[in-house]
């Protein structure tokens, strides 16, 4: 099982790096709208 999941995650280049750098920002964002939009509604 742990052989399959390292094959998932992709090779070290820079490449890699920057999609899930992108990725990370891209999610962090989400979640950020999300929580805001929560405590808007929540205020309400």
């Amino acid at each position: 099982m742990t052989l399959q999941a390292r094959n998932l995650v992709p090779a070290l280049t820079e490449e890699g790096k920057d999609s899930r750098e992108q990725m990370l920002q891209q999610t962090q964002a989400y979640f950020e709208k999300m929580a805001s939009r929560q405590a808007s509604s929540m205020s309400v």
